[in-house]
């Protein structure tokens, strides 16, 4: 399935819609479950959907290497325990809002991980929106009641972090190509899922969930996880990576106008100006993988130019 250039964007847009209503059907999910576990059962199930859909995929006939093995445990463990889980913790500790504000850092990990991994040096665009990003980050959190958050601010930045890891190492191993994206993304998120199961028994308690929770679940697993991926993957298909990464970006602006409409979570002066130094930064920091595309070799000399 190949979509035009238009379609493909209209679908990208529709897909962070629907992460973004994650966020709120989220928040309403955690008054009754845990975070880790209430992100267990999410990718559990949608995993289950995903390996379904590659029995219908077919190649069946892809042996996965032994070296990948440990590579796909670890991408497991950053990509859905670590960074699926913060983002549940963090969502729970703080407003929607700061969370995705947060998560929207992962740009500038990722250029921090890609250089240790992938000796790719920052060029001079990129570390001015480096400065802008945290001169966002700054105005952002500067004079806000955290009231004890900083724990989630923490929690959301390690997992940030950790998806940016899972990112990096998802184009630089080829492992995804190799073994097919639907038969890898399956494959990882079973397992991510099973460690967010265990860990959130071993935190104990029990889990009681009503009707309501688990029509958000299975939204969230079926629509918003499954169904999403999907279409997301299609999408890559046609728009560049630089593309998809500017149109995922405006889901803090669509988070904010959701969270303010069914949260009643306002937006104060010094946190709309963060958001949009965050934004301006993180554009920045992803600048160079568009101009060279588009401006060839001189898109190269202008960004060599440090």
């Amino acid at each position: 399935m190949r979509l035009k250039q238009e379609v493909a964007e209209g679908t990208s847009i529709l897909v962070t819609f629907l992460w973004s209503t994650s966020f709120i059907l989220i928040k309403f999910g955690l008054s009754q479950v845990p975070p880790l576990d209430f992100a267990a059962y999410r990718y559990g199930i949608a995993s289950i959907v995903l390996l379904i859909g590659t029995v219908f995929q077919g190649n069946g006939n892809v042996r996965i290497a032994k070296k990948d093995i440990p590579l796909m445990i670890l991408m497991a463990v950053a990509g859905y325990a670590i960074a699926q889980g913060s983002q549940y913790v963090g969502i729970g500790l703080l407003s929607t809002d700061m969370t995705a504000f947060l998560q929207n850092m992962t740009p500038v990990f990722v250029l921090a991980v890609s250089y240790p991994i992938m000796r790719e040096r920052p060029v001079k665009i990129q570390l001015l929106g480096l400065l802008i990003v945290f001169a966002g980050l700054f105005t952002f959190l500067h004079g806000q009641p955290l009231r004890g958050e900083v724990t989630g601010v923490f929690v959301v930045l390690v997992g940030s972090f950790s998806w940016a890891i899972y990112l990096v190492l998802l184009r630089t191993t080829g492992v995804a190509e190799r073994i097919g994206a639907l038969r890898f993304t399956a494959i990882t998120m079973s397992i991510g899922s099973v460690i967010l199961l265990v860990t959130g028994a071993a935190e104990g308690g029990s889990v009681t969930m009503n009707l309501d929770d688990w029509l958000i679940l299975a939204w969230l697993s079926l629509v918003n996880t499954a169904f999403a991926f999907y279409l997301w993957n299609v999408s890559l298909k046609v728009l560049t990576a630089f593309e998809m990464s500017v149109l995922q970006n405006t889901m803090l602006a669509q988070i904010a106008l959701l969270s303010w409409y069914f949260l009643g979570e306002g937006i104060t002066l010094t946190m709309g100006t963060g958001m949009i130094l965050i934004l301006s930064g993180t554009c920045l920091v992803q600048l160079p993988e568009l101009i060279p595309r588009r401006f060839g070799k001189l898109g190269h000399e202008v960004l060599e130019d440090r």
